[in-house]
């Protein structure tokens, strides 16, 4: 590109980072932004008790997060595929989603009692398996001062194609949904749910050297997914024999994902069609590619998130495939 391009790419950032503002319902936590409902239960994860054998899957959204969840619950519960028939919300606890459902989901209407998180993890015996998008910086306390050893499989995905699939999951909020150019501006001025990208991804990948975190990319599950459950089976002190190997690939393949009930959250959506929440077409898994931004955001836009990442992401040795 350019240098006069991208002069004026950098300009056209410093703009929007200064024209758009918060959404009234969202509060700034740690310089992340996040519904205001989180401010109630920011102290509670704090303070919150974790345990050494607890298993953690954290992503930015839409960077791969219930694939990894599914495979990263099989490989732990010894390929358990009985077991995997239970829906992933139920295997796994959201750390923060009541905040996130209280705000945007009418559960009286749709009659969906939202549990609170941390009584239920409180509760669980067996061993735990915890979600959450939040960044290094607001997980609870006894994980970031080291004094728990709970695994935690970060997921990272090429931030073009983030911001495209987050804008389709914004669908299933009702609240949320805009046109592709509003939400966009939101998404690179670092104004939009879980913003800003950069420092939630980087916040785990400068802790890459402790030994109970480990990165993945989107990238490497799409191109070599046997390395990838390889990798995580060594970190998890467990193994898959190549028998084992093949049905896991079916069971993790795409369209398998896609069609799994227990995974791609069609119980929820068929719930939001039947009350007329749902605002367009949605799928939790569309495409599964590598490199899909192209198909879908302008030359201007692409070129924006490119100055944008090399801001963000000058000298920090994190490559994605695009």
């Amino acid at each position: 590109m350019p240098v006069e391009s991208a002069t004026d790419y950098r300009k056209r950032l410093y703009e929007l980072k200064n024209e758009i503002k918060l959404d009234d319902y969202y509060g700034t936590f740690k310089g992340t932004v996040l519904i205001d409902n989180f401010r109630k239960e920011q102290p509670r994860i704090e303070k919150f008790e974790c345990r050494d054998n607890d298993v953690w899957v954290t992503s930015f959204p839409k960077s791969g997060t219930t694939w990894a969840q599914e495979m990263v619950w099989l490989l732990a519960n010894n390929l358990d595929y009985n077991g995997a028939k239970d829906s992933l919300e139920n295997r796994y606890t959201f750390l923060e989603g009541v905040a996130l459902a209280g705000a945007y989901f009418k559960t009286k209407l749709l009659k969906l009692p939202i549990p609170d998180p941390i009584s239920k993890l409180k509760k669980t015996k067996k061993r735990r398996f915890i979600k959450s998008h939040l960044p290094w910086d607001l997980l609870p306390a006894q994980i970031r001062e080291g004094n728990r050893k709970s695994k935690i499989i970060h997921v990272v995905r090429n931030p073009k194609d983030v911001c495209v699939s987050f804008y389709h999951h914004t669908k299933i909020f009702p609240n949320l949904y805009v046109s592709m150019e509003e939400y966009f501006d939101k998404f690179i001025s670092d104004k939009f749910l879980y913003s800003p990208y950069w420092n939630g991804v980087l916040s785990y990948w400068n802790k890459r050297h402790l030994p109970n975190v480990l990165i993945i990319r989107y990238e490497d599950m799409v191109n070599d997914l046997p390395s990838i459950i390889h990798q995580i089976a060594d970190f998890l002190d467990t193994s898959v024999n190549e028998e084992d190997m093949g049905r896991l690939l079916h069971h993790l393949s795409f369209d398998q994902m896609k069609n799994n009930k227990a995974v791609n959250l069609e119980q929820v959506t068929d719930l939001l069609k039947k009350h007329g929440m749902l605002k367009a077409q949605y799928s939790l898994m569309r495409k599964g590619k590598v490199g899909s931004y192209k198909e879908e955001l302008t030359e201007e836009m692409i070129s924006l998130l490119e100055v944008w990442s090399e801001i963000n992401n000058k000298d920090t040795g994190l490559v994605f495939d695009t």
